[in-house]
Parts: C-alpha cells; sequence; structure tokens
C-alpha cells in the first residue's frame, strides 16, 4: 500500500506494505517504490520517505511526520494554507525533476498510459467512431508528432507518475512526497501537466484559479531551472508544459468508452464524474476548489 503520514515522529520507521503476485497487489509496484527512493536518496533529494530495510514484496521506510496532506488543506477552509501547499508541492516536484541521474534510474514495472500515451490512439479513434463522437483520426499526424516529442531526451527525466495533492504532505512549509509506485524515466511533462491541468489523474477533481496556477508555474519553473537550464527560455519552457498538458488529452480521452458506459466499474467511477457534485470551498482566494 503507498506510504501515508502517520501519527509517529518524523524520525520513527513506517510500514511500508505488503505484496503478492498479481493485480496491483504484485510486489513490481513495491519494488518500484523502492528502487525510486533510492535514486532520490542518491541524488540528495531529502523530500521523500528513507528506505530502511527491504524484501521481496516488503518495504520499510521512514515515517513522513504528522503534517497535513496538500489534499487536507484543499479541502479545509482556509484558502491561503491550500494555496501555499500547491505552491510547495510544485516546488518539491521540480526539485524531483531537477536532480541528476535520472538516466540511471531503471524501473521495476511499466505504467503503459505514462510511458506510451499514444498507445491508445488507435483505440481512442474506434471508440470515437463506434460511440458516434467526432472521430480524431485527422489528427494522426499530429498523434504521431506528439510520441517523437514525448521522447524528446532533453525532457525526459525521473518522474513520480502519480503527482497530486493526495501524494504529498507538508511539513515546516515544505512538500515532501510519497507512492513513488509509478515512477519511471519519461518526459517530464507527465508531471508537470498535472500542475498545469489542476491534476487531471485526480479522483478529487479541482479546477484551480488563474492566479494560483500561476504561483505554482513561477516555483515549478524556478527549481527546475538549476537542473534543466534550457528552461530558462520560454519558448523551451512551454513547449515541455504543452507537450505534458497533450499528453494527458490524449489519456483521459482514452477512456471515452468508459465515461460513455452506463455499467461502470466502481474503481473507474470517481473519475469519470459520476458520484455526486462536490461542494465549494467557501468564499476566497482559492473559492473555485470543490471539495
Amino acid at each position: 500500500m503507498p506510504t501515508t503520514p502517520g501519527s509517529a515522529a518524523p524520525s520513527s520507521p513506517s510500514y511500508g506494505g505488503v505484496r503478492e503476485p498479481g493485480g496491483t497487489g504484485d510486489p513490481a509496484y513495491l519494488d518500484n517504490e523502492r528502487r525510486a527512493l533510492e535514486h532520490l536518496e542518491r541524488a540528495g533529494v531529502a523530500l521523500a520517505p528513507l528506505i530502511l530495510t527491504s524484501d521481496v514484496g516488503v518495504v520499510l521506510m521512514t515515517d513522513m511526520g504528522t503534517g497535513p496532506s496538500v489534499q487536507d488543506l484543499l479541502i479545509a477552509d482556509a484558502s491561503t494554507p491550500a494555496e501555499r501547499g500547491l505552491v510547495a508541492l510544485a516546488s518539491a516536484a521540480s526539485r524531483v525533476h531537477a536532480a541528476r541521474g535520472s538516466e540511471r534510474f531503471r524501473a521495476a514495472r511499466r505504467v503503459p498510459f505514462l510511458d506510451d500515451p499514444l498507445g491508445s490512439w488507435s483505440d481512442l479513434c474506434a471508440a470515437a467512431d463506434d460511440l458516434g463522437f467526432p472521430s480524431p483520426a485527422h489528427a494522426c499526424a499530429d498523434a504521431e508528432a506528439l510520441a517523437g516529442a514525448l521522447a524528446d531526451e532533453r525532457f525526459r527525466g525521473f518522474t513520480h507518475g502519480d503527482l497530486t495533492p493526495s501524494n504529498a504532505v507538508v511539513i515546516d512549509g515544505e512538500a515532501r512526497i510519497f507512492d513513488f509506485e509509478g515512477a519511471g524515466v519519461r518526459h517530464l511533462g507527465i508531471d508537470a501537466g498535472c500542475l498545469r491541468l489542476s491534476f487531471p489523474q485526480y479522483g478529487r477533481w479541482a479546477v484551480l484559479p488563474g492566479p494560483v496556477l500561476a504561483r505554482m508555474d513561477r516555483a515549478y519553473r524556478a527549481e527546475l531551472v538549476e537542473g534543466r537550464p534550457a528552461v530558462a527560455d520560454d519558448a523551451v519552457y512551454e513547449r515541455l508544459m504543452a507537450e505534458g498538458c497533450l499528453a494527458w488529452a490524449v489519456v483521459r480521452a482514452s477512456r471515452l468508452r468508459l465515461i460513455a458506459s452506463a455499467d461502470q466499474a466502481s474503481d473507474g467511477a470517481p473519475r469519470s464524474c459520476t458520484r455526486s457534485p462536490p461542494r465549494p470551498i467557501p468564499p476566497g482566494p482559492l473559492g473555485s476548489i470543490p471539495r
């Protein structure tokens, strides 16, 4: 299971979990997290748990303390801490991306929709035709170009894979990230696009105000430029972001059959807007963020 903040002191151990072969319980998920945390420790990025010991299907790591998650801040009544938490998350993500040694990371498993977002393109075209939606087939050349862009070595590096407010806690104003089971070396926009698009894979969909997104963007870029100087150029940076956002557009659209289905699996329902409408946070700078 993903590591979650506990009630123990930050220096105490936290049990990472046990996995058995098959399904989401496959030990490869936990092995991938172990490899990711070891990579970050070697890179000197002190924003994630530390591995204490591990074996097949078992990982013991340090606890992350008692700070609130960024999600906790978002669904609370105070808007300023929520904004600060989001900015801290953006800053932490960029420090992970700027760390050196990404090329040496070897994931224990592939995540098809992250490692090959365009792999579902033909299925998306077929689904659109079957369901009577406008066909995206005319954009096949653009899809091919995007697939090539996502392989651009300038923008490839170590990514978290599930960058959401529920996977980070805030301690002393700094975000600490956990749940690296989906980590891998891929286009940085796969993570960065989550910041620009208000976390498209997030179970609690949100619409963040423009000024908040702008602050997150500035925080992310300021840290990233230390390890990726090329993003100091506006055109280069916006290309990185645009390619990541386009990849997520394809990933989300590839769920067209599920979203259009009246008989949805319980694990898919929350992500296709089938649950009760969220309640808004009281008016304030983040007043448009839903609970």
